[in-house]
């Protein structure tokens, strides 16, 4: 199934001509029948999905994660409009040379974090030359560090900016990379990430009880989640109006 796109630029992409967008990619099972892999804009306390790409489930994928990753982001591209300054957020699994390459060929920013195999794998250089893990300047709980570096040896070092947090309450620390400055900025923009979390849930049990369409046929998941990604950014400003209206205690669940 070839991937789908919300063609026409939404009202809040229009809206925002020429501020700071946030896109984040995330690959989410749909039962044992599918994975979707979709690219959202943030926006508020929701990613709303802008394009997508359904691939099986259970079995090998013609083409690498992050080749569909770029394939969303040419399309995404194509309707962004123009001034829009985008960050693209990707999580642990995906951090590589080749989203890298991807976002400099569409002049956007990148973020992602790091495996935490940082015992082992994640290698940087300094400024000065010094090859070393990034896991000693972040020995335990409650530490930080940030600054330029070079990551990707493998693939040739790739200049960065690195932010390592590790709060208190979390079994282990951020290791996140960026070609913007290193800092507390970067740790907002990915906390962002996790509001993807909230959509999966308003389609899944929590709203649109989406595993319950028990479509196997994966063209025809791709026209319902079209139908089902349209709703999302209609439903949305309705939410907003709410909000604003003081008219929340109409609409949210009282049991929990």
């Amino acid at each position: 199934v070839g991937p789908g796109c919300i063609g026409r630029q939404p009202h809040d992409l229009e809206a925002q001509r020429g501020h700071r967008e946030l896109l984040v990619f995330d690959p989410t099972p749909d039962r044992d029948e599918a994975t979707l892999l979709v690219l959202g804009l943030g926006v508020h306390r929701r990613v709303l999905p802008l394009a997508w790409h359904i691939v099986p489930g259970q079995t090998v994928w013609a083409h690498p994660t992050a080749a569909y990753l770029a394939r969303l982001c040419q399309r995404v591209a194509a309707v962004l409009p123009p001034g829009v300054t985008v960050t693209l957020v990707v999580d642990r699994g995906l951090a590589s040379a080749v989203v890298i390459d991807c976002c400099q060929r569409l002049g956007w920013h990148w973020l992602m974090r790091r495996n935490l195999d940082a015992r082992q794998g994640v290698r940087i250089r300094l400024p000065d030359g010094t090859v070393c893990p990034a896991w000693a300047y972040v020995p335990g709980p409650g530490r930080r560090w940030a600054g330029p570096v070079a990551a990707f040896q493998t693939q040739g070092w790739y200049a960065a900016q690195l932010t390592i947090i590790w709060p208190v309450r979390y079994r282990e620390p951020w290791v996140l990379l960026s070609d913007r400055p290193a800092g507390p900025a970067r740790v907002r923009e990915y906390r962002r990430r996790h509001q993807v979390e909230a959509v999966e849930q308003d389609c899944k049990t929590r709203g649109r009880n989406l595993e319950a369409s028990k479509l196997t046929a994966r063209n025809r998941l791709n026209r319902l989640l079209l139908a089902l990604f349209l709703v999302l950014w209609w439903t949305h400003p309705l939410g907003q109006q709410v909000v604003r209206r003081g008219e929340r205690r109409r609409f949210d669940r009282a049991d929990r």
